[in-house]
C-alpha cells in the first residue's frame, strides 16, 4: 500500500458499542513524516485572536513541505472540524508561508498529538441523526 493510499484510510474498530472512527494512526503518521513525535503536547493550536504577521522576506520556508502539511491538515478537518479556523487561515498563505506560518503549522501537530484519543463513535443502537458539539468563541 502507497504512503499516500495508508494517510486516507480511517481505523474503523468495532465494539459492543458500535463502531469508532480513529484518525490515531493518521495523526501518528503526519507527526512521523514531519518529525515531530517528540513534540510537547499543547493545549491549543492557535488562540482565535492571534493576528498572523507579516511575512517575512529573509526567512526562507520550503513551500512543498509547508503545501504538503497544510493538505494533511485539510483533510483532517473532516473528523477533527475544531481545527478547521487554523488550517484555514493558514491555507490562506500558500503561496509564501513566512516562518510564523510554519511555526503555528507545527503547533496544530503539538495540539493534535494530545488528541489522538478522540475518536468518534457510531453507536449500534442510535438512530441516525448526527449530532455535534462545538466548544468555540
Amino acid at each position: 500500500m502507497g504512503l499516500l493510499s495508508h494517510f486516507l484510510d480511517i481505523e474503523a474498530i468495532s465494539t459492543s458499542n458500535g463502531l469508532f472512527l480513529s484518525r490515531a494512526q493518521y495523526i501518528s503518521d503526519i507527526m512521523t513524516q514531519f518529525q515531530m513525535e517528540n513534540a510537547k503536547v499543547i493545549s491549543t493550536p492557535m488562540s482565535f485572536s492571534d493576528k498572523l504577521p507579516p511575512p517575512e522576506p529573509s526567512t526562507t520556508i520550503d513551500i512543498s513541505r509547508y503545501c504538503r502539511l497544510l493538505g494533511l491538515l485539510q483533510y483532517l478537518t473532516i473528523t477533527r472540524p475544531y481545527i478547521s479556523f487554523v488550517v484555514n487561515r493558514l491555507s490562506q498563505y500558500m503561496h509564501g508561508p513566512s516562518l510564523a506560518d510554519w511555526t503555528i503549522a507545527k503547533c496544530i501537530l503539538c495540539y493534535l498529538k494530545g488528541t489522538l484519543c478522540h475518536d468518534i463513535l457510531l453507536r449500534s443502537t442510535s438512530s441516525l441523526h448526527l449530532t455535534a458539539f462545538v466548544d468555540a468563541d
